[in-house]
């Protein structure tokens, strides 16, 4: 998929730069949270100690 398509799966806003980031969390080892957001998102999980990576590309299961 292109980044340039999508959007930020919090804010909705669109994914600018082919910048996305992955937020997440667990516990246990169950996910809880499995997100990608865009960079001002990232920053507001990064305040509430949440994990986050920096992704190329994103790989979405279909909808159905």
């Amino acid at each position: 998929m292109n980044l340039a398509d999508e959007t930020c799966d919090h804010c909705e806003g669109i994914l600018l730069g082919n910048k996305a980031y992955r937020v997440w969390t667990e516990d246990s080892g169950r996910i809880l949270l499995d997100m990608v957001v865009c960079y001002a998102c990232n920053l507001e999980a990064q305040k509430l100690g949440l994990n986050s990576d920096e992704v190329k590309t994103i790989a979405r299961p279909s909808q159905k």
